[in-house]
C-alpha cells in the first residue's frame, strides 16, 4: 500500500454524479428541476432502458426497482395466540421453531418473532416479580400486625470497639 490515505485514494466523483447539498439551493430552483425531470421523464427512462440493456448494472438496479419493487414486509405467517403466562410464550416459542423447521418460515421471519417473544417475556417475569413483591410486602405487613419490622443488630466482634 502507498503513503496514500484511504480517503486520498478514492477516486472524483464524475461532475453528472456530484449531488448538490439541499441546504445551498433554493426551494423554488427545486421545483423547477423536478417539473423538467417530470416533463422528461419518459426519455430519462427509455436512456435508463436502454443502459440496462447494454450491461450497466446501476441502470438495471434502478430499471428493476422501478418495474418490481421490493416487496413490503408480507403479513405474517403465523397468528400471535393471546399470551398471559410464559408457559403460553414458551408453547409460543416452540411453535416458531417448529413452523422455522418445517419450512413456514424464514430464518429473519423466526428471528423477529423470536425478539418480539422475547421483549414480551420480560415484561411478564416484570409483572410477575411485581405480584411477588407486592404479596412480601402485605404478608409482612400482616405479620408484624401493621408495625415496622424489628432489625437484628450484625456486629463485627473486635471492630465494634473504638480503637
Amino acid at each position: 500500500m502507498t503513503g496514500r490515505s484511504r480517503r486520498e485514494a478514492k477516486p472524483e466523483p464524475s461532475p453528472e454524479h456530484r449531488s448538490i447539498p439541499q441546504q445551498h439551493v433554493h426551494p423554488a430552483i427545486f421545483a423547477k428541476v423536478r417539473q423538467y425531470l417530470e416533463d422528461h421523464a419518459l426519455a430519462l427512462t427509455r436512456v435508463m432502458v436502454e443502459r440496462a440493456l447494454k450491461g450497466d448494472s446501476e441502470c438495471l438496479v434502478w430499471c428493476l426497482d422501478h418495474v418490481w419493487p421490493r416487496p413490503e414486509t408480507p403479513a405474517p405467517p403465523l397468528e400471535i395466540p393471546p399470551l398471559t403466562t410464559q408457559e403460553e410464550a414458551a408453547a409460543f416459542g416452540a411453535a416458531i421453531f417448529q413452523a422455522l423447521s418445517q419450512g413456514g418460515l424464514t430464518l429473519e421471519q423466526a428471528d423477529g418473532y423470536m425478539a418480539l417473544l422475547k421483549n414480551y417475556t420480560a415484561l411478564l417475569e416484570m409483572d410477575e416479580f411485581k405480584k411477588r413483591l407486592l404479596s412480601l410486602e402485605q404478608s409482612a405487613r400482616g405479620a408484624g400486625g401493621g408495625a415496622s419490622v424489628k432489625r437484628q443488630k450484625i456486629t463485627l466482634g473486635a471492630f465494634d470497639k473504638p480503637f
